[in-house]
């Protein structure tokens, strides 16, 4: 314009883009309290004091631009907003002409953390009236911790950059490389990222972004090679694992060298998964897919040699929450997967039932054919659980010539659940010493009635200590007047230091509104205690 002009206060409520031509259109809030000054000299027109809200985000800034060709622009503004719980401030510059523009800018987090490191920059080379405006983007950010961002994420120090030019000399769209180190990988349980670097060739145009040449590199040595794409808001990745080291994305688990094809689909309704993996020794194959009303495991599959889990079932999302799984185990040992003991399991499960509004719950098993740390296992359940009622236990174990048994319902007036526990060895198991008892519940949650006995000469686990003659009973009855009475006695109490108690003994006798305790307790080189 070859007009000189001075406003010294510009004031825009708001912005709006959208059909306003028809009566039924709506419009989008672009811009919020826009404020600014604007001035020309007829050379050159510059807008300063520049505040507005753009998407919640506060911008800030001041521009200058020629009025003859090429349009010389010269523009600095600062952006501070929210992300993920965290304020980010931007700095951006730009200067050149309307035919190519420079763009350098930085961002930080102004609640930065101790230790944190992260930063951001991008620089660009931008035609704006071009028919392909972006001749040159690279961003990238560093000291990205996603522990930093969001509760219970995993700890990491990530670098990631990407790099996109022009395909061609028309808007055919843009091509580039995505890198991504970790500086701190790790396995999952360790509270870490089991990745180390990932490297993709980028395609980006107006209706899809493809991914090409993926190289995911995890810790272990795994990789995972493969191409993805992503088109009307669903991505799907076809990957292909290598040399896939479970020990190291969760160290619990045993070591191995997976290979073989993995597939995802993920959209905002539905997310599916597949893997078919296989070494010498294992092979995991499972399908499962997650959509907005349920979970639905179609397959899933463990092998070690002869010994093998399969499982399916539904969990629904929504309502009621209703699921149903069901599975076997056929020789199963859990230490051919996992640091735990070993086992050889055949029994098969089934589990029905809904978690709204509240928990009900059947349940029932079949345990033959088994043993545990070399010793014969075996046992039977049948379980019905309505909310606070136990409706129904049918549950008997036999482990080592040991016999737990659990009969009868728990919740209602009338019903009746006897536990007993008759253990005379459970040195095969992993606890030293023996345990023999009886448990008589009735009445409900609220109130309930009681009898019980537990005695045992020795009970001992490596790192817990250990307890001498154990003598336990106890008794009450229903209401505010049931009777109430009971004895724990202890012989002796060890923790891995020494002896903490050579003698203990706790009686009660009255009701359940007005009860009498006493104690008697005897400390090593101390006197008893009253």
């Amino acid at each position: 314009l070859p007009l000189q002009v001075e406003i010294a206060q510009l004031r825009v409520g708001s912005i709006e883009v959208g059909d306003h031509a028809d009566p039924d259109g709506k419009g989008a809030t672009v811009v919020e309290a826009l404020e600014a000054t604007l001035s020309s000299d007829g050379e050159l027109h510059r807008v300063s004091a520049l505040h507005a809200s753009v998407s919640k985000l506060a911008v800030s800034g001041e521009v200058s631009l020629a009025a003859d060709k090429p349009f010389a622009l010269e523009a600095k503004a600062a952006v501070e907003g929210e992300a993920a719980g965290r304020t980010l401030a931007f700095d951006l510059a730009a200067d050149g002409s309307l035919e190519e523009l420079a763009i350098r800018g930085s961002g930080r987090p102004l609640d930065a953390k101790a230790g944190e490191n992260f930063a951001g920059e991008l620089t660009a080379r931008i035609n704006p009236l071009g028919a392909q405006p972006i001749r040159e983007l690279v961003a990238r950010l560093s000291g990205v911790d996603p522990a930093a961002w969001s509760r219970g994420a995993p700890q990491a120090a990530l670098d990631l950059s990407i790099d996109l030019r022009p395909l061609g000399e028309s808007s055919e769209g843009l091509g580039g490389r995505l890198t991504l180190r970790n500086g701190r990988p790790g396995a999952v349980d360790r509270q870490l990222l089991p990745v180390e670097a990932l490297h993709a060739g980028v395609r980006l145009s107006d209706d899809a972004l493809q991914l090409s040449d993926i190289d995911l590199r995890l810790s272990g040595g795994g990789r995972l090679r493969g191409s993805g794409l992503l088109r009307a808001s669903e991505l799907t990745l076809r990957l292909a694992a290598t040399a896939l080291d479970a020990s190291a994305l969760y160290s619990s688990l045993r070591p191995t060298k997976l290979a073989g094809p993995l597939r995802a689909t993920l959209s905002a309704d539905r997310q599916l998964f597949e893997a078919e993996l296989r070494d010498p020794q294992f092979s995991v194959d499972g399908k499962i897919a997650v959509q907005p009303a349920e979970i639905v495991v179609d397959k899933l599959r463990l092998q070690a040699g002869d010994a093998g889990l399969v499982a399916s079932g539904k969990i629904g999302l929504v309502d009621s929450g209703k699921f149903a799984l069901q599975g076997k185990l056929k020789n199963f040992d859990p230490s051919r997967f996992a640091d735990v003991p070993a086992a050889r399991l055949n029994a098969e499960f089934e589990v029905k039932g809904n978690s709204q509004p509240q928990l009900v719950l059947g349940m029932q098993f079949q345990l033959h054919d088994s043993r545990f740390r070399g010793q014969s296992v075996s046992g039977q359940g049948d379980v019905d659980l309505a909310g606070e009622r136990l409706r129904k236990a049918d549950i008997e174990l036999n482990a080592a010539g040991n016999r737990l048994l659990a009969k009868g319902a728990f919740g209602a007036r009338g019903d009746r659940l006897t536990v007993t526990i008759a253990a005379p060895k459970l040195d095969p198991l992993g606890v030293d010493g023996d345990v023999d008892g009886t448990l008589v519940l009735g009445g409900s949650s609220k109130s309930p009635e009681l009898s019980a006995t537990l005695r045992s000469t020795r009970l001992s686990a490596e790192g817990f200590g250990a307890i001498r003659g154990l003598d336990f009973s106890a008794r009450l009855g229903d209401g505010k007047d049931g009777a109430l009475s009971g004895k724990l006695q202890l012989a002796g109490l060890e923790l891995s230091g020494g002896t903490l108690v050579g003698k203990l003994l706790f009686e009660a006798d009255g009701v359940r509104s007005a009860h009498r305790l006493r104690g008697e307790i005897a400390l090593p080189r101390q006197r008893d205690l009253r």
